[in-house]
């Protein structure tokens, strides 16, 4: 059996939260061997379950395990812990709680795209993150939030006294 805990992440705010433990078994095909694969037993965090069941550790080629990871057990996620191949406006459209960005980088010459969750960050703070200029080098999307300041609010209010008199 094998238990795991984030502790941290990088980029900072990825971690699953450190209370929810997921459970997993670690399956050898001999003592001798270093070979594993990872399978599931039970966990919350939907992107470390995508991550780790059915992970073979070196290069271990033994049989998949025995069942998927249950859908209707974890939150919706703005990915399924896999590159993002569709448009970056169809992640950052998602109805997922603490909304969804795009990242696309350029590491090592080679180029990655994802569509990551929020976790309610605000845009903004995310753009300016070091985080974000590290990984996100290439493009990077995020839904636009809704808040009007009193400024825009007088000035609709005026151009609706200029169009009503």
């Amino acid at each position: 059996m094998l238990q795991v805990v984030d502790l941290a992440s990088y980029p900072e705010g990825y971690a699953c939260n450190t209370v929810d433990v997921g459970s997993y078994t670690w399956n050898n095909l001999d003592d001798n061997d270093c070979a594993a694969r990872v399978c599931i037993s039970e966990d919350a965090c939907r992107m470390r379950a995508q991550l780790w069941h059915n992970v073979g550790l070196n290069d271990f080629e033994g049989d998949m395990c025995n069942r998927d990871i249950a859908e209707e057990e974890m939150e919706p996620h703005c990915s399924e812990g896999k590159e993002w191949k569709r448009h970056p406006k169809d992640c950052v459209a998602q109805e997922v709680p603490g909304g969804c960005m795009f990242c696309k980088g350029i590491a090592m010459g080679v180029t990655t795209m994802w569509c990551l969750d929020r976790q309610g960050a605000v845009c903004e703070e995310v753009f300016e993150s070091t985080a974000r200029q590290a990984f996100c080098n290439v493009e990077f999307e995020c839904s636009a939030t809704v808040s009007l300041s009193a400024s825009v609010v007088i000035f609709i209010c005026s151009l609706l006294a200029l169009f009503l008199r």
